[in-house]
């Protein structure tokens, strides 16, 4: 069992880092228009997972991110 797990492990283990910054602030989840990084996250994963390219996802990710926070 602990073979058919072990796969998920590495993305379990960025998911506990990542989503507290994409869904809290003040301990309070955070689903507004104004939280920039869950836009950004929503607005690349389409592309993301058709590329499935780590270079596509930060060149991307960081493209959508500075725009947001440059018009919002």
């Amino acid at each position: 069992m602990i073979y058919q797990v072990a796969p998920f492990c590495p993305a379990c283990h960025f998911g506990i880092l990542v989503f507290p910054d994409l869904l809290l602030k003040d301990g309070a989840i955070y689903l507004s228009l104004d939280n920039i990084p869950l836009l950004t996250t929503l607005f690349i994963a389409p592309i993301v997972i058709r590329a499935k390219s780590l270079g596509a996802a930060t060149i991307c990710g960081g493209t959508v991110f500075y725009i947001l926070q440059e018009w919002l």
